[in-house]
């Protein structure tokens, strides 16, 4: 993680504890109600299957999928806020979390 906390983040938007907290659970609401299009959890067959392949590809024994985080550069700094967006790599960037099978 990157450290932050809500109040580090109502400091740095200028908005309350409890603002953070309503708009951290909203996006969570958010991306529940994606669940069925965009996220996915394997069948038990399917879970096999993707065990096996990363089991020869990889040695990996017992793994469904892998996660990891990464940086998505900016081209230039965002006109609003910017500043909330460099990170200690010395970009514009924002971090985000993937998570998928064996075959991306």
């Amino acid at each position: 993680g990157n450290g932050n906390s809500i109040f580090h983040n109502s400091h740095l938007f200028g908005v309350s504890h409890g603002s953070i907290v309503l708009y951290t659970n909203r996006v969570m609401t958010a991306l529940l109600d994606l669940n069925n299009q965009w996220i996915t959890w394997p069948n038990a067959n399917e879970r096999i299957e993707i065990s096996n392949r990363f089991k020869i590809k990889h040695g990996l024994l017992g793994a469904v999928g892998i996660v990891d985080g990464t940086p998505v550069n900016f081209a230039q700094r965002p006109a609003i806020d910017g500043e909330v967006y460099w990170t200690r790599k010395s970009r514009y960037a924002l971090n985000v979390q993937l998570i998928c099978d064996d075959q991306g």
